[in-house]
């Protein structure tokens, strides 16, 4: 019996793992102006590409505004207040609808919020989709 679960064993050893995500996001951002996305196995390596996004993009002050491991789902928006808007983001949803209604949700619970406008939706595996989805609020 030692044996057989010995040998199943080394056998589960040998199978590859596969990997469901291509590591974490970084989120950075330029106020009142875009929003940049990079993936990495550290904090760093993924928020000095998105920065380096950002600088090369001609701005100035680009801030890390989320990290998220594993990367998961994330949506990409623009929240509207008045006639102040701004870009954020959301990541790490387990699903595509999750991230959307994660928005969603956010949004309506801010008082001075109009609107969310989500443009885009990065995949778990590092793709892109395009959202193109707006959530309006009476206020």
């Amino acid at each position: 019996m030692r044996h057989l679960l010995a040998f199943a064993l080394l056998c589960l050893a040998c199978v590859p793992v596969a990997r469901a995500d291509t590591g974490g996001i970084g989120i950075v951002m330029a106020p009142e102006s875009n929003i940049w996305t990079c993936t990495g196995d550290t904090p760093d390596a993924a928020f000095s590409c998105a920065r380096k996004k950002c600088k090369d993009s001609g701005e100035i002050d680009c801030y890390r505004i989320a990290w998220c491991y594993p990367g998961g789902w994330s949506v990409l928006y623009s929240m509207r207040a008045g006639d102040f808007h701004t870009p954020g983001g959301f990541c790490g949803a387990p699903t595509r609808a999750a991230a959307l209604n994660t928005l969603k949700q956010w949004c309506k619970a801010q008082d001075y919020v109009t609107s969310c406008y989500a443009y885009m939706l990065l995949t778990p595996d590092g793709g892109e989709e395009e959202a193109d989805k707006e959530f309006t609020f009476k206020r």
